[in-house]
């Protein structure tokens, strides 16, 4: 599922940049960068290649992460991509086309081959990197721009800004730089660049950085032992504790927190901000106050409950067949929805260790997994 050797031909390799990853100011993986000049289809193109290597603990278990990505562009524009995950023995494979109105996209989901159509968006371009984008050229204003996630097989609609020269610390020096922040709906970042252009650090909401080492630095193993802990790292304790979380029907938290521009509202909660902090007040749903309707109206009324998506095949036969054995006679949501999940938590155990989004029948198969893989 990669780009054919006819395609490309007549390569001029660029030199391979790389990077270390740090959580919690430890050493837990490298990325490498590199650029090269190609052709595609006849055409003069250019070639950009990342790859990632991380190894994280998350709730106790340890993930490795590995992510190759491949992107072809042409006058500037993009017009192949290759993409593929792997961690915990799982892997995902996505292959994008990028023509005039349409992204044609295949996916590989650990032997779950799918096909998808995205529109292009008419509000911005879309790019495969924003740091070598807009962060290591000169300019200087607010840019809106688009991002191909081939893990969800969406578009997330991004903006860079550019806040002015900032002091920051680099290998415990302290360095002047120019501080730009790529706002991405998913995570968020930080990239400080010098006065000539060159990269300096990256930095993540989540605690995770990113500094330019040697290819020798880059590569070498950590010494410090047992991966550092995400979950640990990014967790907020509240004062006084919660003792019985399950209990709760309603919660209020007074929330600090610095480069947080916003906390999201939706039905379940409510978020204000007041003399620089947060108050969110958290009421989510009670299920015994919920009145129930019939399966066959909620069909009609929420047709989005019932639709194939990504990872959920609803039209499979073995998953109707499956959902009918589950909930039995029951014909309301509420019921239905309640036995669906005493069968998940019967079957499924937790393994945190797997850091690719999956699909149904694999995980059917595995019965293991993260919140997602439950939901």
């Amino acid at each position: 599922m990669f780009v054919s050797a006819a395609l490309l031909t007549n390569v001029f390799v660029l030199q391979t940049s790389y990077m270390g990853v740090f959580l919690g100011g430890q050493k837990v993986g490298y990325a490498a960068y590199s650029a090269s000049e190609t052709t595609f289809k006849n055409k003069p193109a250019q070639k950009t290649s990342s790859k990632t290597r991380m190894k994280i603990g998350l709730i106790g278990s340890e993930v490795e992460m590995k992510i190759d990505s491949e992107t072809i562009s042409v006058n500037g524009n993009m017009v192949k991509m290759n993409f593929s995950q792997e961690s915990g023995g799982r892997t995902q494979v996505v292959e994008a086309w990028f023509e005039q109105n349409t992204i044609r996209l295949e996916v590989d989901n650990n032997g779950t081959k799918t096909k998808h159509n995205l529109k292009m968006p008419t509000d911005g371009k879309v790019i495969d990197d924003p740091v070598t984008e807009y962060a290591l050229g000169n300019a200087t204003e607010t840019k809106t721009f688009y991002i191909l996630d081939p893990t969800t097989v969406s578009l997330v609609k991004n903006s860079v800004k550019f806040n002015g020269a900032k002091s920051i610390q680099v290998g415990g020096k302290q360095v002047n730089a120019k501080e730009l922040e790529v706002v991405d709906p998913r995570l968020s970042t930080l990239v400080y660049v010098s006065e000539k252009g060159d990269l300096l650090k990256v930095s993540t909401t989540i605690g995770i950085e990113m500094i330019p080492l040697s290819e020798a630095e880059a590569l070498a193993s950590s010494t410090s032992g047992s991966s550092p802990d995400l979950a640990n790292l990014t967790s907020i304790v509240p004062t006084p504790s919660i003792s019985s979380p399950l209990k709760l029907k309603r919660l209020r938290i007074n929330l600090a927190a610095d480069n947080m521009p916003e906390v999201p509202n939706d039905r379940q909660q409510t978020a204000r901000k007041v003399d620089g902090k947060w108050l969110v007040d958290i009421h989510p749903d009670q299920l015994v106050d919920a009145k129930s309707v019939s399966i066959d109206k909620a069909r009609v009324a929420r047709p989005e409950w019932v639709r194939p998506s990504l990872h959920m095949p609803a039209n499979s036969p073995k998953f109707v067949k499956l959902a009918k054995t589950i909930i039995g006679k029951k014909t309301d949501v509420r019921s239905a929805a309640l036995e669906i999940r005493r069968w998940v938590h019967k079957k499924m155990t937790v393994n945190a260790g797997i850091g690719v989004l999956r699909d149904a029948n694999e995980i059917l198969g595995a019965s293991e997994g993260v919140c997602r893989d439950y939901a």
